[in-house]
């Protein structure tokens, strides 16, 4: 005889946190195995939507994510379902958005048992990591929630990227024991400024340029109005990526547009005598075509120089990115 599943379990509890970190809306298809997912959904006053195929479901997540600066949810059944939304969470790690994938999996005990089980796949978790880096098969409700806590704390002072947690079927459907208080959404704090000294070299730099030029990337566009504020500041033309297009509007005298895969764009770029880069990689498709260029100018090259003519000036969330493609000044620091 089959056991009734609680109505008050780690589902609910998952669910909840993520509601009291303002996620209204979720991506997904309903299934066998994410049941205790869905069942919270419409007492939590969550909306959920509903594509043919799981890749729908995690672009939908994405572009939803873009568009209301909070992390796109994505629920998917066991296995294959999981697998089928991985090409939206690669595209998220690549573009460093943010995005939450939940899915159920095995039953604890049960793991790599080859048993035949509905959606059986051998390694779930380790094809994702291969993948974005974090995925996470929690083995209880408080440390689901946990990592639910940690995702949110990366996505407001790490690098965005997305994050998978999987939750044993058993444990998704057990009684839940977490305390109420854990499920209430964490004080994450201002943003993390850049080191003292960075900041004064970079503040230097740009302080004695007569001709600089703001290259602004995705990660520019949460900066809002201080982006336009500096950029009016110093008179310097603002080059967006793709994924910066809109960082300023783009009916302002100082905007460029969108078109840093331009020549005159990048010749302005690489004439500038300092160069800001905020929020990009300087990533190969940002100077797609224009791989012609001596070491030192902006394109895709290995030797990492600085543009011709200035100094760049890099500014990011991690540190880590700093050294990467292209050298610079003084850039952001964070968490790795």
């Amino acid at each position: 005889m089959n056991t009734p599943i609680p109505p008050n379990n780690v589902g609910l509890a998952v669910m909840t946190t993520l509601r009291n970190y303002g996620i209204d809306t979720i991506f997904g298809i309903p299934g066998t195995h994410n049941l205790e997912f869905y069942r919270h959904l419409a007492p939590l006053g969550i909306h959920p939507v509903t594509s043919r195929h799981e890749q729908g479901a995690g672009y939908g997540a994405d572009g939803w994510s873009q568009m209301t600066g909070l992390p796109g949810v994505v629920i998917t059944t066991s296995g294959p379902g999981l697998l089928n939304a991985m090409s939206a969470a690669a595209t998220a790690y690549c573009e460093s958005r943010p995005l939450i994938i939940l899915s159920p999996g095995a039953p604890r005990g049960s793991e790599f048992s080859d048993i035949g089980s509905l959606h059986e796949t051998r390694d779930p978790t380790g094809a994702v990591r291969a993948l974005i880096g974090r995925s996470t098969r929690v083995s209880t409700g408080a440390e689901a929630v946990e990592v639910i806590h940690e995702a949110f704390a990366l996505f407001a002072h790490g690098r965005p990227r997305p994050v998978h947690i999987e939750i044993p079927l058993d444990l998704l459907e057990s009684a839940n024991d977490v305390d109420p208080q854990l499920c209430a959404a964490r004080d994450l704090g201002p943003a993390r400024n850049a080191a003292a000294d960075a900041l004064a070299a970079a503040v230097a730099v740009l302080a004695q340029a007569a001709n600089p030029v703001i290259l602004a990337g995705g990660g520019s566009l949460r900066a809002g109005s201080a982006l336009l504020e500096l950029a009016e500041t110093l008179q310097a033309p603002v080059v967006t990526t793709l994924n910066g297009k809109g960082a300023i509007p783009e009916s302002h005298p100082l905007s460029l547009g969108s078109d840093i895969r331009l020549s005159a764009a990048q010749d302005l770029c690489n004439s500038a005598d300092a160069l800001l880069v905020i929020g990009s990689k300087v990533g190969e498709i940002g100077a797609l075509g224009r791989q012609d260029r001596p070491a030192g100018h902006l394109h895709p090259d290995r030797h990492r120089s600085r543009p011709a003519g200035g100094q760049p000036v890099r500014g990011h969330r991690t540190g880590r990115q700093l050294g990467r493609r292209r050298a610079g000044t003084a850039g952001g620091l964070g968490q790795p």
